[in-house]
């Protein structure tokens, strides 16, 4: 194969992890669409900041006194998709909720459908959040101290952003996520810059690549306001002979948020050996 990778993916995965597996594309695992939970955790990222959401966005916020956000969290349970017509996807999200100056057992539980629009013109940004309703507004007794979550939610739209910019390289820039003075080490052998490495990938014209990220750890914030990251990519894709390669990569990653969005500062990744355990293994 041509092009900056050291030798073709197939060959570098065969020498350092367990070889090539054969599979009919028919069989290969759907692509997770990141972008949506991305949406859904910026979302409520932004509002734990207390951000006042756009005014074409239609929404009750019913878990503020005075229908404004507030600084809080929200706790995200679960997000399932309901429905999609037309453009649009209606999710359930279900969450608790904290004020942050919310005494102990004063928090909500809060079942929220959200309206997504995908855009025509640019559906590599992903779809734009339009509405929420809330559907559920009960009061929950959350017992223990507030749980800040504004900073994870907000870090977690950042890695589903990324991760569905690696598994589609055409798609939106990495760069957009990297701070001006970010480090980047990709996993192929030599010096790739984000730019290199995503046309890299892209020129592998692979079909059905899938990222699934595992053993998510986001670390509490150190002194200069950073956050450390780190995760694991199981990575799947089915390449231009039809056969499915499967990767393990490690990932460590140091993230700053910054006027409502997570930017990566330092980002290194590389080749890990297979699993011996699955057991082991923490789904995101």
């Amino acid at each position: 194969m041509k092009g900056p990778f050291a030798t073709p993916l197939s060959a570098l995965i065969s020498a350092l992890l367990f070889g090539p597996l054969f599979i009919q594309p028919a069989l290969a695992a759907t692509p997770s669409d990141y972008l949506i939970q991305s949406a859904v955790y910026q979302w409520y990222g932004e509002l734990d900041l207390g951000i006042q959401p756009k005014a074409t966005v239609n929404t009750d916020l019913a878990e503020y006194p005075t229908g404004k956000p507030v600084a809080g969290a929200h706790q995200i349970l679960a997000i399932d998709q309901i429905a999609e017509e037309n453009g649009r996807l209606l999710l359930e999200v279900e969450l608790e909720y904290q004020a942050r100056d919310a005494g102990p057992g004063e928090g909500r539980y809060l079942i929220q459908t959200l309206t997504l629009e995908n855009s025509d013109s640019a559906p590599q940004a992903g779809p734009t959040l339009i509405a929420s309703e809330t559907q559920v507004n009960e009061i929950d007794e959350l017992s223990g101290q507030f749980r800040p979550a504004a900073e994870q939610n907000l870090i977690r739209a950042l890695l589903f952003r990324w991760t569905q910019a690696l598994d589609y390289p055409g798609s939106q820039a990495l760069t957009s996520m990297l701070l001006p003075e970010a480090s980047f080490t990709s996993p192929e052998p030599g010096q790739l810059s984000p730019v290199s490495y995503q046309a890299a990938l892209q020129a592998l014209n692979n079909q059905n690549s899938r990222r699934a990220i595992k053993n998510l750890s986001i670390g509490t914030a150190q002194a200069d306001g950073s956050y450390p990251v780190s995760l694991e990519y199981q990575w799947s894709a089915i390449n231009q002979w039809g056969e499915t390669e499967l990767a393990r990569v490690g990932v460590s990653m140091t993230v700053l948020v910054r006027d409502g969005r997570a930017l990566i500062a330092h980002y290194q990744s590389q080749y890990l050996p297979p699993v011996t355990d699955p057991g082991a293994e923490i789904r995101c």
